[in-house]
């Protein structure tokens, strides 16, 4: 029952608000905390993942967003995918996205080994978005 109900959810947040799609996020992770196996990232994921990844690579920027926005879109319960977002987020220089995401990531897995990186990683991206409003 656990994989049905993420399934239901996962389609559910396809249609939430931010307000809403941060509720059933929190589910979803809970579900996947109380059952580990359901955590392994989907093939059909996996493939944009690693689409964005190469892109990423070759510096395909926008383009390696929108493969991992297809690899969340399929497994938004995968809490590593938003970490990966985050990071081309800021890449793209667009900091509130990547604050956005890696506070998901850090929800979504509250107890991963680089949770200390992530939130230090908001950190310097709240710099730097300070920084831009001193600019303009």
């Amino acid at each position: 029952m656990p994989q049905d109900a993420l399934f239901e959810l996962s389609e559910a947040v396809k249609k939430a608000d931010i307000i809403e799609s941060q509720l059933i996020l929190d589910k979803m992770f809970a579900i996947v905390v109380a059952n580990p196996m359901l955590g392994e990232i989907p093939e059909t994921a996996r493939k944009y993942a690693l689409r964005a990844e190469i892109l990423l690579k070759e510096g395909n920027l926008e383009e390696a967003a929108a493969e991992n926005r297809k690899a969340i879109l399929a497994a938004p319960y995968i809490a590593s995918l938003y970490y990966n977002m985050a990071l081309i987020k800021s890449e793209l220089n667009k900091y509130a996205d990547a604050i956005r995401y890696m506070h998901i990531f850090t929800k979504g897995v509250p107890d991963a080994p680089n949770i200390r990186q992530a939130k230090d990683q908001i950190i310097k991206w709240e710099f730097m978005i300070e920084r831009n409003k001193e600019k303009n």
